[in-house]
């Protein structure tokens, strides 16, 4: 198995086997299963911004990597995901340590943490809740609720550490 961090750095450089458009950004990584199979599942997204500042985020494809081949993946076009009522405390755990950390080390970090969770290690409940503080803080609601939507079983598994 390819570490994330590995995995990551591929997609993002120069021999990435998939190709972003302008305005479009990989989000943070997570765990999901498509043809029976754990697959590092990634949201393409994109930011539409709009005169006066305001702006919206638009995920328009999802994307399962094989762990074990960066270069063997599926593409999917993305459905909006259906509005969830259910309130994750997991994304609802800024803190006062998190507000002050970087976008880069932010991600940097929760790339790090999704490689134990992805490597099957023995999970902490302050593992969990440094995930949680940094996902929080870093991810919008329109994000959220597609982690939710195509994450579901992951997040879910998480929340049940908090």
């Amino acid at each position: 198995m390819i570490s994330v961090v590995d995995i990551m750095n591929v997609l993002n450089g120069e021999q990435s086997p998939i190709k972003l458009r302008d305005n479009e950004a990989f989000s943070v990584p997570f765990i999901s299963e498509h043809c029976d199979k754990k697959m590092l599942t990634l949201l393409c997204y994109k930011n539409q911004f709009r005169f006066g500042g305001t702006g919206s985020t638009k995920v328009t494809k999802i994307y399962y990597i094989n762990p074990d081949d960066v270069y063997d993946f599926f593409e999917e076009s993305a459905d909006d995901p259906v509005q969830n009522e259910v309130q994750l405390k997991l994304f609802s755990q800024i803190s006062e340590e998190t507000i002050h950390i970087g976008v880069a080390d932010g991600y940097k970090k929760l790339l790090d943490i999704t490689e134990i969770i992805f490597s099957g290690a023995v999970l902490q409940k302050e593992t969990v809740l440094e995930y949680a503080r940094l996902i929080s803080q870093m991810t919008n609601e329109t994000m959220k609720a597609y982690y939710l939507y195509y994450g579901h079983d992951y997040f879910m598994w998480l929340e049940s550490f908090i």
